[in-house]
């Protein structure tokens, strides 16, 4: 028994030397790695240790050597050449008339009513804008006329009354009763206690006639286009015309801008005319322009929509150096560099750079634009402004301390 013991306290006793040992040999590994680290150039260093992007060339990472004093992601800069735009469009002539016109005819026909016959008749017809037709009529001719004629305008009584001749005058169909589809009744009354007799009615040449209005030279349609930088800086648009008319013969001028009502109210002839324009219904590409007038004839001139724009916006940043990395940078340890990283599209980056007052402007396609600035910081706060003459897609804008 005692044997036993002897030989499990050995067998623990080993395992705690294994793992004293392992132990060790950790600490030793960790101790070399740590003065490596120590030891190697404080370049290297900071390659192994940071990100610097695929060259090493910089970073946007502070440590011992290299701080970032500004980060700025931007993102789009417009470049506006002009402070406002002339949208000049043809002259219109607006002219809105009516036109007499059959709206529908219907066969002879024969109504009756007796002791032991009622025959009525029914006729339909169609109006495709009753708002847009007036003056609609009932005609007909009535060779035989015996009898109270009634006739109805959907389901309601228009005219009950004898017909005292061959050509009656017409009968007023009333525009509020009037819908798309009509439908008209026409039936006599009866004979009373003379049950030999029948009163009856022919009908000729039946018609619904009115004054449709002719839309064709109604309205005028134009199409005019805004570019982009217009479109996204617009702070102001209006729409000026001139129209040629009598006041006293002319209705209302609508103006419609997208299919949006503008403007709906009588002219003032012969002079200009202004309306502002929400900038809002407007947009890049493609925009349309429709007037029309509701009654009379006019002559419309001189239309053009003026839009104004915001003037180009600069981007303006500070950062800040204090009195040690100012004597370093003095002293030629310490550099300040400037770099701009664009959307790689193979356009034309234009632009102007002021730090602290001093000008220098880049011309390139290129992604990135960067430069060393360390002759125009100075202690203390600095300012830095980006002036575009292009559209400029600026991913970030950086200003870096390096050694």
């Amino acid at each position: 028994m005692t044997n036993k013991k002897s030989k499990v306290q050995r067998v623990r006793n080993n395992k705690r030397a294994q793992g004293g040992s392992a132990a060790t040999v950790i600490g030793i590994i960790t101790l070399l790695f740590v003065f490596y680290i120590l030891f190697i150039p404080p370049e290297e260093r900071v390659k192994l240790l940071l990100d610097d992007g695929e060259d090493g060339s910089h970073t946007y990472t502070s440590d011992t050597y290299n701080r970032t004093l500004l980060l700025a992601n931007i993102g789009r800069l417009d470049y506006i050449a002009e402070s406002a735009y002339d949208h000049t469009m043809p002259n219109a002539y607006l002219t809105m008339s009516k036109n007499a016109q059959v709206i529908s005819a219907f066969s002879p026909f024969v109504i009756e009513h007796s002791t032991f016959t009622n025959k009525n008749k029914e006729v339909t017809f169609n109006i495709l804008e009753p708002d847009k037709t007036e003056n609609v009529l009932l005609v007909f001719e009535a060779p035989v006329r015996t009898g109270v004629l009634t006739v109805k305008l959907n389901n309601q009584v228009i005219f009950e009354s004898t017909i005292d001749s061959q050509n009656p005058a017409p009968i007023p169909l009333r525009r509020a009763q009037l819908s798309n589809i009509n439908t008209l009744s026409f039936e006599l009354n009866g004979v009373g206690m003379a049950f030999w007799r029948t009163n009856e009615m022919q009908f000729r040449n039946v018609q619904v006639i009115g004054d449709v209005s002719d839309e064709q030279y109604q309205r005028s349609t134009t199409v005019f286009t805004l570019i982009e930088e217009e479109a996204r800086n617009m702070k102001k648009a209006t729409l000026w015309f001139y129209p040629v008319c009598d006041r006293n013969q002319v209705g209302l001028v609508e103006a419609f801008v997208n299919d949006n009502r503008v403007l709906s109210e009588r002219p003032d002839c012969d002079s200009i005319n202004k309306i502002e324009l929400d900038t809002n219904k407007l947009h890049t590409g493609a925009n349309t322009l429709q007037m029309r007038t509701t009654q009379g004839t006019m002559r419309i001139e001189q239309i053009r929509i003026k839009t104004e724009l915001e003037s180009t916006k600069s981007y303006v940043d500070y950062f800040f150096l204090n009195q040690t990395e100012y004597e370093r940078v003095q002293n030629g340890d310490r550099h300040v560099k400037l770099q701009m990283d664009f959307v790689d599209d193979n356009q034309d980056k234009i632009g102007t750079v002021n730090i602290n007052g001093r000008l220098s402007t880049f011309d390139q396609t290129n992604a990135t634009y960067r430069k060393d600035v360390s002759d125009v910081v100075q202690e203390g706060n600095n300012y830095v402004e980006l002036r575009p003459e292009t559209v400029l897609n600026v991913v970030r804008l950086g200003v870096l301390l390096e050694r």
